[in-house]
């Protein structure tokens, strides 16, 4: 955002969006599956939605609108 001297700053909006991938490692070791295939770890982790810390983030990305 730029200013000039005397004028009001432009209102924006900020978006951000994380992009993560299953933490197989993460999970394996909290749930005692060390040395288990990646196939055994996302069998165990099943069709449910990881909780955060079992993530990686793999992308970070950020969109700024004026408004």
């Amino acid at each position: 955002m730029t200013f000039s001297k005397g004028t009001d700053p432009q209102p924006s909006v900020i978006v951000w969006d994380l992009e993560t991938v299953p933490d197989l490692g993460g999970f394996a070791a909290a749930s005692d599956l060390v040395g288990k295939s990646d196939v055994e770890i996302r069998e165990a982790i099943g069709d449910k939605f990881p909780k955060h810390i079992y993530h990686s983030i793999v992308c970070i990305g950020a969109l700024i609108a004026p408004c």
